[in-house]
């Protein structure tokens, strides 16, 4: 993730991310909560997968949302 890509996250869209990365899953650092202006040092590949493995069970109401950080994360 490039900066430019985080910054261009609306608030609805960097919590959803955040969620992803921090308690959906393992966390990507075991006891740390990873704060978004951390998100660009991640590999890219590592964040595709984990919003990726989402797609599935995001609830109906929030498929804009996803749609759009997936968007903005050139993720297919």
């Amino acid at each position: 993730m490039t900066i430019e890509q985080l910054n261009s996250l609306n608030d609805d869209e960097v919590a959803m991310l955040w969620f992803m990365i921090n308690k959906v899953f393992p966390p990507a650092i075991k006891d740390i909560e990873m704060e978004p202006s951390i998100f660009t040092s991640i590999k890219h590949r590592w964040i595709v997968d984990r919003v990726s493995k989402m797609k599935d069970v995001i609830k109906e109401e929030h498929q804009p949302i996803y749609e759009s950080l997936k968007n903005k994360l050139q993720i297919a």
